[in-house]
């Protein structure tokens, strides 16, 4: 259906919630219809600022009341695996999930549980696949323009949770999305700047 118009919801309204609202109005195909945040004030400047008459504080509340097609989960990263499986179990038809998926593997496989049987399509928010510089890398890298890759380092700052998951999806996506044969790590925690809250 080409040209249905998708009604979207998003849940927490800090700053990564404003890109997500003027991409959806920027599609010309979903129109956001609710909005969620704990806080009352933050929701409500929120649903001011985009034009979004339903507001809550509940995500709960939300999807039984809304039942949109679409929902944005733009909280911390503690948060994402609870409020993934309730929009599936709540019929969502796709979830745009901000990074990092979660931080353990049990809950990332609930995520994907919940979302395959439900039917609903799962997206996690490392948008930097689509950067053109990118996708010409992933290419040529995949035609053997430098060989046949043996490592490839990254590094970044500001948090594994908060940066660094682009860091490991972005070394995934130009070596075509291997599936990983065993994987080390070491982290070290200097602070604790960027871990959140639930």
């Amino acid at each position: 259906m080409a040209d249905r118009t998708y009604r979207a919801a998003i849940i927490g309204t800090g700053g990564i919630a404003r890109s997500h609202a003027r991409s959806w109005a920027g599609t010309g195909r979903v129109d956001v219809v609710a909005a969620v945040d704990i806080r009352d004030e933050a929701v409500q400047a929120f649903g001011d600022e985009y034009d979004i008459a339903a507001r809550y504080t509940s995500h709960e509340d939300m999807l039984a009341a809304e039942k949109p097609d679409i929902v944005s989960i733009c909280t911390w990263h503690g948060t994402h695996p609870s409020m993934t499986v309730a929009a599936a179990d709540a019929g969502v038809d796709g979830i745009l999930c901000e990074k990092p998926m979660a931080i353990n593997l049990a809950d990332a496989d609930a995520m994907l549980a919940a979302c395959e049987a439900s039917g609903t399509k799962l997206a996690i928010g490392h948008h930097h696949r689509f950067a053109p510089r990118n996708t010409e890398a992933r290419k040529q890298i995949a035609a053997g323009a430098i060989g046949v890759p043996h490592m490839l380092r990254m590094t970044v700052g500001g948090g594994l949770t908060n940066n660094g998951t682009h860091a490991i999806d972005g070394a995934r996506y130009l070596l075509g999305d291997p599936r990983a044969e065993w994987v080390i790590g070491q982290v070290e925690r200097r602070t604790d700047r960027y871990e959140r809250r639930e």
